[in-house]
C-alpha cells in the first residue's frame, strides 16, 4: 500500500513539475482550471493517505513489540499456583496481577 502512494504521489509530482515549466502550456483551455482544481484535490488527499499509511505503520510497530504484549503465561502460573497454594494467601498477588491497589 505504501508502494502504490508512493508511485501515486511521484506521478502526482510529475505532474506539478510539468504545470509549473508549462510544458502543456499551448494545450491549456478552460477545462485546465479544473483539472488542476483535481490534482490538487487528488495530491492532498495522497499526501493525507500518506501520513495515515505512516501512522498506522508507527503503531503497528510499536503494539508488535514483545514488551508491549502481556505476559499470559506468567499470569496463568499464577493464577494455577494461587489456587494450590490457597487463595487467602494469594490475594496480594492477585491483586497486583489485576491492577488493585497493591499493584503501586
Amino acid at each position: 500500500m505504501r508502494l502504490a502512494t508512493g508511485l501515486g504521489l511521484a506521478t502526482q509530482v510529475a505532474e506539478w513539475v510539468a504545470v509549473a515549466r508549462g510544458v502543456h502550456h499551448v494545450e491549456w483551455n478552460a477545462v485546465s482550471a479544473g483539472q488542476a482544481a483535481v490534482l490538487a484535490a487528488l495530491t492532498a488527499a495522497t499526501l493525507g493517505t500518506g501520513v495515515f499509511l505512516r501512522r498506522a505503520y508507527n503503531e503497528l510497530a510499536r503494539t508488535t513489540r514483545a514488551a508491549a504484549q502481556p505476559d499470559w503465561v506468567g499470569r496463568c502460573r499464577r493464577v494455577w499456583a494461587c489456587g494450590r497454594l490457597g487463595w487467602a494467601r494469594c490475594v496480594g498477588s492477585l491483586s497486583r496481577l489485576c491492577g488493585g491497589p497493591t499493584s503501586r
